[in-house]
């Protein structure tokens, strides 16, 4: 999860880029849905600084 657009798109290309299916989140509450829909992730990013 990443609140910062630039920052966000910035990982998540440099991630497929590197052959990473990636899954992307700007708040919380759509990190947790996409949890729900993708139980099996190998790796979970977070901004431990979200602005609410």
């Amino acid at each position: 999860m990443e609140d910062d657009f630039l920052v966000s798109m910035a990982t998540e290309e440099i991630l497929r880029e590197s052959g990473f299916e990636v899954h992307t989140a700007a708040r919380a509450e759509q990190g947790l849905e996409l949890l729900k829909e993708h139980p099996n992730v190998d790796l979970l990013l977070t901004d431990s600084a979200c602005r609410a």
